[in-house]
Protein backbone atom coordinates (compact mmCIF):
# COMPACT_ATOMS: atom_id res chain seq x y z
CA UNK A 1 0.00 0.00 0.00
CA UNK A 2 0.94 3.60 -0.48
CA UNK A 3 0.98 4.56 2.66
CA UNK A 4 3.10 1.82 3.75
CA UNK A 5 5.88 2.80 0.46
CA UNK A 6 5.87 6.25 2.28
CA UNK A 7 6.43 5.14 5.84
CA UNK A 8 9.50 2.87 4.57
CA UNK A 9 11.35 5.62 2.37
CA UNK A 10 10.27 8.16 5.35
CA UNK A 11 8.85 10.64 3.01
CA UNK A 12 7.96 13.59 5.04
CA UNK A 13 5.84 16.36 3.42
CA UNK A 14 6.12 20.12 4.49
CA UNK A 15 2.29 20.72 4.33
CA UNK A 16 0.77 18.62 6.52
CA UNK A 17 -2.61 19.13 4.47
CA UNK A 18 -0.96 17.85 1.60
CA UNK A 19 -0.19 14.95 3.74
CA UNK A 20 -3.11 14.24 5.19
CA UNK A 21 -4.49 14.20 1.84
CA UNK A 22 -2.28 11.42 0.52
CA UNK A 23 -2.92 9.39 3.27
CA UNK A 24 -6.44 9.78 2.81
CA UNK A 25 -6.42 9.38 -0.88
CA UNK A 26 -3.78 5.77 -0.11
CA UNK A 27 -5.98 4.47 2.59
CA UNK A 28 -9.21 5.04 -0.45
CA UNK A 29 -7.53 3.44 -3.57
CA UNK A 30 -6.77 0.16 -2.39
CA UNK A 31 -6.35 -2.08 -5.62
CA UNK A 32 -5.53 1.12 -7.47
CA UNK A 33 -2.46 0.54 -9.78
CA UNK A 34 -0.52 3.19 -10.70
CA UNK A 35 -2.33 4.47 -13.85
CA UNK A 36 -5.54 4.22 -11.93
CA UNK A 37 -3.65 7.04 -9.16
CA UNK A 38 -2.78 8.45 -12.10
CA UNK A 39 -6.07 9.12 -13.43
CA UNK A 40 -7.52 9.63 -10.38
CA UNK A 41 -5.47 12.70 -9.95
CA UNK A 42 -6.17 13.96 -13.47
CA UNK A 43 -9.89 14.01 -12.81
CA UNK A 44 -9.30 15.50 -9.65
CA UNK A 45 -7.57 18.57 -11.02
CA UNK A 46 -10.28 18.43 -14.28
CA UNK A 47 -12.68 19.13 -11.49
CA UNK A 48 -11.19 21.75 -9.48
CA UNK A 49 -10.25 23.66 -13.01
CA UNK A 50 -13.77 23.53 -14.33
CA UNK A 51 -15.18 24.91 -10.64
CA UNK A 52 -11.94 27.52 -11.13
CA UNK A 53 -10.57 26.27 -7.92
CA UNK A 54 -6.82 27.74 -7.47
CA UNK A 55 -5.62 24.15 -5.78
CA UNK A 56 -6.82 20.64 -5.90
CA UNK A 57 -9.23 19.92 -2.91
CA UNK A 58 -10.26 16.67 -0.75
CA UNK A 59 -13.73 17.14 -1.87
CA UNK A 60 -12.04 16.89 -5.44
CA UNK A 61 -10.36 13.54 -4.85
CA UNK A 62 -13.59 12.75 -3.27
CA UNK A 63 -15.53 13.45 -6.38
CA UNK A 64 -12.95 11.80 -8.90
CA UNK A 65 -13.84 8.45 -7.12
CA UNK A 66 -16.93 8.41 -8.54
CA UNK A 67 -15.81 7.90 -12.04
CA UNK A 68 -12.39 6.73 -11.26
CA UNK A 69 -12.44 2.63 -10.09
CA UNK A 70 -9.47 0.38 -9.11
CA UNK A 71 -8.29 -1.75 -11.75
CA UNK A 72 -7.57 -4.85 -10.02
CA UNK A 73 -9.84 -6.92 -8.44
CA UNK A 74 -10.62 -9.92 -6.98
CA UNK A 75 -11.46 -11.63 -10.35
CA UNK A 76 -8.13 -10.20 -11.66
CA UNK A 77 -6.12 -11.16 -8.65
CA UNK A 78 -7.38 -14.85 -8.99
CA UNK A 79 -6.48 -14.55 -12.94
CA UNK A 80 -2.92 -13.78 -12.39
CA UNK A 81 -2.81 -16.77 -9.54
CA UNK A 82 -3.90 -18.86 -12.18
CA UNK A 83 -1.31 -17.65 -14.75
CA UNK A 84 1.33 -18.13 -11.74
CA UNK A 85 0.44 -21.73 -11.12
CA UNK A 86 0.25 -22.20 -14.63
CA UNK A 87 3.97 -21.23 -15.44
CA UNK A 88 5.16 -21.92 -12.00
CA UNK A 89 8.14 -24.76 -12.66
CA UNK A 90 9.12 -23.27 -16.01
CA UNK A 91 12.30 -22.44 -14.66
CA UNK A 92 15.07 -24.63 -13.25
CA UNK A 93 14.42 -25.24 -9.32
CA UNK A 94 17.70 -23.67 -8.83
CA UNK A 95 16.94 -20.35 -9.85
CA UNK A 96 13.26 -20.57 -9.32
CA UNK A 97 12.47 -18.02 -6.63
CA UNK A 98 11.11 -19.04 -3.48
CA UNK A 99 6.95 -18.27 -3.90
CA UNK A 100 7.79 -20.69 -7.14
CA UNK A 101 8.54 -23.76 -5.76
Amino acid sequence: RLVDLFAQQKILLNDPARDRLIRKVATETEGFVGSDLEALAREAAMLAMREGAAVVKPSHFENAQEKVHATMNERLRQYYGKVQQHFKGGLPKDIQPPEYQ
